[in-house]
């Protein structure tokens, strides 16, 4: 605890060799400041060579120019290199490595994914059929490529712009087939008029025009169905023309035919008969009934001739008297006769069998002599049924065929291999043909019936045996529904629900009741009389477990509302409110974990709380943004007050210590600057604010040593007066002191006054003032050994008990009274009191005091 009562300082050669060094003081500051100005100089100069830059940073003292050098750095094995070795020197330099590599690394992605997109629009340019949602996804993906360099925007573009036109081809070619096919769809419908020359000439042209379209390079990107649609179209107009050919040469044979009978009954009625001349009309090629109306009439009176000409002739008979009581002919009968032939008539132009033979027994019922029907109606009715006899033929003769198919289709479908719903459709397919031609060509005959029915009961054998499967699958799955009730009953009497409810594992039972209720669903098939009973079971069973989860759900979405409350009134700008929205999210999972509710409500709740916390985090961005400009704000206006302070380097002294203070407290009135800027403000503002303390020192350390020389000189001059008064002066010393006296600076402190009036005192004292110097000398001495113990100088060997004891002397005052602090002032005092007092001091003495002295006053 008496250490720093003995502490020792290194001994001063003397007071003149302390000086210079303090005086060095600023020039150092000034070399230092030079140097650095130098090192930032020279890193400027390093633009443009960058293994010259690393190995400068590498080797630089000075922050600031590794900082100005590092600038000039952009190769990625210099940045790594440099990033590597100031990773722990110059973190600023390392931070700004790590950001352009980063930044390299986003560049060098960016790149990669435009040739990404530069190669794929090359790739759908050569493809055969590029598709538009291709093309679509390859302009999102350009989209989002913000920054790319120039080449590879040229190479995409001069893609983009050859896939661009290809698309436009296509859409012009696909333009050109939808226009063909709508021409051809437009010919179907009004090619009647036209000539088959016409016709013929302007398909060819069509097709041929389809030809160039189908040759051309985008052509595998057409769609098939208007190609399709136009190949049928053409197919159907070529169909068409031929059954137009057909017509006319089944007209021209009838017509021909018709009129060689004609002709032939001209010349000899006699040599055709009815039955051959019907032979031979049913022979020639069928003409629709709308060409075959003109012909048939000329045929059917053709066939009234004939029948004349083979008809006996009889001797007339008197016509009997006409009287008012000959029957007259049913008029409402005659029009039910008309009506019943139209019919068959338009029944045998539909092709419809049945309903013809149907209109036929009709006609068969009625009395044709009370209806009398006239000539025309009686030749239209042979017609009609030579007509509907022929097709009857026709249909009993497909009907057999038919018939015969459908036998071999049933015994074929006996042991072969097939779906069993494949079989049931095509069993199903097989009798409702078997109907449809009993309906159109009559019943069958039995042999055959029983064929088709064996076969068709042979076949369903498997579908017999599939049946009852399904029966044994829907009774083992009624039973298994039935376990699953008895499973909820037996789990709604162990889970609690039915009591308090306090210890309900309610996340088991949610799980429980999710996954018995999918496995009912799943469970298959039941009768439909067994279904609604058995649904109606579980339904209740279930609800027992249901309801009381759903109220605890519900108690669940509050408190997860509750939450969402929370978030939503925590204060963004409070630094603890990350740390509190932590904890709720916590406790957000916790409750999650522990009762899952509905998807549906578990999703609207969770799109709310992450809304409340996305909205919480973007409040905190926002003030970080605010807090962000004030920082740099802050930091302009620190940079402008360093600017200030270096500005003032060569302001007057005087006006430093005013400027130190008030830049310090603007200083201190600003905010935080940016972290990555902070440590080079603080370096900036410490360095000029040293500077300034610098020139500050230096100032008053040559005022000290101006100080030093003038008491010095003062205290020689006293010493001098005080000499001459005890060995004898003349006026001429006397005035010459005083001469020297008064060429130094007036006296402007107490010290300079006290030594003036020890001055004047030894000038003009006697014999007494001589005494008092040999009795005062004791006293200043011991003020020398007092100062130079406060000021930690070396005494003479000899003074080294006295030292001792006056040190254990201050400190037993200092320890008793309690003002240990009141000794930072004493050296001055005793500095006063030493140089006031008038003695006679021996020449080492003197020495002490002249080398404390400059110590005494720079510890004022």
């Amino acid at each position: 605890m008496f250490r720093f009562l003995f502490k020792r300082t290194p001994k001063p050669e003397s007071a003149a060799s302390a000086a210079p060094a303090k005086i060095q003081t600023p020039d150092r500051a000034e070399l230092q400041r030079q140097a650095r100005d130098a090192a930032i100089a020279q890193a400027e100069s390093l633009s443009g060579d960058e293994g010259r830059a690393v190995a400068f940073i590498l080797e630089s003292e000075h922050a600031d120019a590794r900082m100005k050098a590092a600038q000039y750095l952009y190769a990625r094995e210099h940045l790594e290199r440099v990033r590597d070795a100031m990773r722990n020197v110059d973190r600023r330099v390392a931070k700004l490595m790590q950001q352009r590599l980063e930044q390299l690394q986003r560049q060098e992605a960016l790149t990669a994914r435009g040739i990404a997109a530069a190669e794929k629009a090359e790739r759908l340019v050569s493809a055969p059929q590029p598709m538009v949602n291709q093309v679509a996804e390859l302009d999102r993906d350009w989209a989002a490529l913000k920054e790319v360099p120039e080449a590879i925007r040229q190479r995409f573009d001069a893609s983009r712009e050859r896939l661009a036109q290809r698309l436009q081809a296509q859409a012009a070619l696909q333009r050109a087939v939808l226009d063909e096919v709508a021409a051809l769809q437009r010919l179907r419908d009004a090619h009647e008029p036209l000539s088959d020359e016409e016709l013929e000439q302007q398909l060819t042209a069509a097709e041929g025009r389809m030809a160039a379209h189908l040759q051309s390079s985008e052509a595998p990107s057409l769609p098939k169905n208007p190609v399709l649609a136009f190949q049928d179209g053409v197919s159907a107009l070529r169909t068409a023309m031929q059954q137009r050919a057909a017509r006319r040469e089944a007209q021209a044979a009838r017509d021909a035919a018709l009129q060689g009978w004609e002709e032939a009954t001209t010349a000899d009625p006699m040599q055709l008969t009815e039955a051959d001349l019907r032979r031979e009309w049913a022979a020639l090629p069928a003409l629709s009934s709308e060409d075959a109306a003109h012909l048939q009439s000329r045929f059917d009176v053709l066939l009234a001739q004939v029948r004349a000409a083979h008809k006996p002739k009889e001797t007339p008979k008197p016509a009997p008297a006409r009287t008012e009581s000959r029957a007259q002919p049913d008029a409402e009968s005659a029009l039910g006769f008309e009506e019943a032939l139209g019919a068959l008539e338009a029944a045998l132009e539909d092709g419809s069998l049945h309903a013809a033979a149907e209109q036929d027994r009709a006609l068969r019922g009625f009395d044709l002599k009370a209806i009398r029907p006239t000539d025309a109606q009686m030749a239209r009715l042979s017609r009609l049924r030579a007509e509907l006899a022929r097709l009857q033929g026709w249909a009993r003769w497909g009907g057999s065929v038919s018939r015969d198919e459908l036998v071999k289709a049933a015994e074929d479908l006996q042991g072969q291999p097939m779906p069993v719903a494949e079989l049931a459709k095509k069993l199903g397919s097989l009798r409702a043909r078997w109907k449809e031609l009993d309906t159109a060509s009559g019943a069958a005959g039995k042999e055959v019936w029983q064929r088709f029915d064996a076969a068709c009961t042979a076949a369903h054998a498997p579908l017999a045996e599939h049946y009852q499967t399904l029966a044994e699958e829907r009774r083992q799955n009624l039973e298994r529904a039935r376990a699953m009730v008895a499973e909820v009953r037996e789990q709604a009497q162990t889970a609690g629900v039915l009591g308090e409810g306090v210890d309900v594992d309610w996340k088991a039972l949610a799980g429980f009741c999710n996954r018995i209720s999918q496995n009912f669903r799943r469970i298959g098939p039941i009768d439909r009389r067994e279904r609604k009973a058995i649904d109606v079971e579980f339904e209740a069973a279930l609800r027992a477990l249901t309801e009381p989860l759903a109220a605890q759900q519900r108690h669940e979405i509050e408190r997860r509302e509750q939450l969402i409350a929370e978030v939503e009134s925590l204060d963004a700008n409070s630094p603890r409110s990350i740390d509190a929205l932590r904890v709720i999210q916590e406790r957000w999972q916790d409750m999650a974990r522990s009762l899952p509710l509905a998807r549906a409500d578990e999703q609207a709740l969770w799109q709310r709380f992450r809304a409340a916390c996305d909205a919480l985090f973007a409040e905190r961005r926002e003030a970080a943004k605010v807090a962000d400009a004030e920082r740099q704000e802050n930091l302009e206006r620190k940079n402008a007050l360093c600017a200030a302070l270096e500005a003032a380097i060569d302001a007057p002294v005087s006006t430093l210590a005013q400027t130190l203070r008030a830049t310090e407290e603007a200083w201190r009135g600003i905010g935080p600057a940016p972290r990555a800027a902070q440590s080079a403000l603080d370096e900036r503002y410490a360095n000029a604010t040293g500077a300034l303390r610098q020139r500050i020192e230096a100032a008053r350390t040559q005022k000290l040593e101006q100080s030093a020389k003038v008491l010095l000189e003062r205290l020689a001059l006293c010493r001098r007066a005080e000499e001459a008064l005890i060995s004898g002066r003349t006026e001429e010393g006397v005035e010459a002191m005083r001469a020297d006296w008064a060429a130094l600076p007036a006296a402007s402190d107490a010290l300079g006054h006290a030594l003036q009036h020890r001055f004047d005192a030894a000038l003009s004292g006697d014999a007494v003032a001589s005494a008092t110097l040999e009795k005062q000398r004791g006293a200043v001495l011991a003020d020398i050994l007092a100062l130079e113990i406060l000021l930690g100088v070396d005494s003479p060997p000899e003074l080294a008990q006295e030292r001792l004891k006056q040190q254990v002397q201050v400190l037993q005052s200092s320890l008793g009274s309690g003002q240990r602090q009141q000794q930072a002032q004493r050296p001055r005092e005793l500095l006063l009191q030493a140089c006031s007092a008038p003695a006679r001091l021996a020449d080492q003495d003197m020495a002490r005091l002249v080398r404390i002295l400059p110590l005494a006053l720079q510890a004022e």
